[in-house]
């Protein structure tokens, strides 16, 4: 199987079949969870590119390699960096930016869900909210992405830096299998649930581009009465910030990606 060794590469149908084969099993609940594309048509629409992969309903994983994404990421790369200083086009890219990294007001909670990431921003945030109260555990998660090295899990390099911080052991939990979002969640929860710890409110702590994709995949798995709060983690690199990723070509391909595995996640009932 190719593996990717980036995070700006899409998974092939194949990897996407293997990964489908080592991911944790877990039923879906009946939760209103699926992402919407209208903000990533209206950028593709202003570039006269098409929308076709967004609008037409896959019968299959193989017709997903029908649509050349790659063709449509490279035009839309290029667009947008020819354009980023444009007021229609900004507006736009601000809808975008909107919809991605929407928010919730925080307050009290059963448990601090944290997605892997090999950057321990996610964990700071999570660390800052378990002190201001806000929840009596932390879940971190995550082996890794499919591609890397991962000789010392997400979840555990997150865990320590806690530990460092004065979080109690008690209130750490960690789930340090799982290699996708779809995979954080389901591990997660099957985590929880063999320890029988409740969770009718959960904040979700993931970077600002992915939280939508995050929050329709934990929208999934949890019970429609679960209250889902989502907490924008920082991010350091200053060339994917909010106000400014349309000016960089690898976060611009990453924003884009976060629509086209959404889509993937439709097409493929994960999400």
């Amino acid at each position: 199987m190719n593996k990717r060794t980036s995070p700006t590469q899409l998974p092939t149908t194949s990897e996407i079949t293997n990964l489908f084969d080592i991911e944790a099993k877990r039923l879906p609940a009946k939760t209103e969870h699926f992402p919407q594309f209208d903000s990533v048509k209206d950028w593709l629409k202003i570039a006269d590119i098409t929308t076709d992969f967004f609008d037409k309903e896959f019968l299959s994983i193989d017709e997903i390699s029908d649509a050349d994404i790659t063709f449509i990421k490279n035009k839309i790369v290029e667009y947008t960096l020819e354009n980023s200083s444009n007021k229609d086009v900004l507006e736009v890219l601000a809808q975008v930016t909107s919809y991605l990294s929407e928010e919730d007001q925080v307050h009290n909670s059963d448990i601090i869900f944290v997605f892997g990431s090999p950057f321990l921003q996610r964990a700071e945030k999570a660390i800052e909210l378990y002190r201001q109260g806000f929840a009596p555990k932390i879940l971190f998660t995550g082996l890794g992405p499919h591609y890397g090295e991962n000789s010392v899990s997400e979840a555990d390099r997150s865990a320590n830096l806690a530990r460092q911080q004065g979080v109690p052991e008690e209130a750490i939990l960690i789930e340090n299998k799982s290699l996708t979002i779809v995979d954080n969640v389901k591990s997660g929860f099957n985590y929880l649930d063999l320890l029988n710890i409740p969770y009718k409110s959960i904040i979700q702590i993931m970077a600002w581009y992915p939280q939508r994709r995050a929050w329709s995949t934990i929208q999934k798995y949890s019970d429609e009465e679960t209250q889902i709060i989502r907490v924008n983690a920082n991010i350091v690199n200053p060339d994917l910030q909010q106000n400014n990723w349309y000016k960089n070509q690898r976060s611009i391909e990453l924003v884009f990606n976060e629509f086209v595995k959404m889509k993937y996640q439709i097409i493929l009932n994960s999400s």
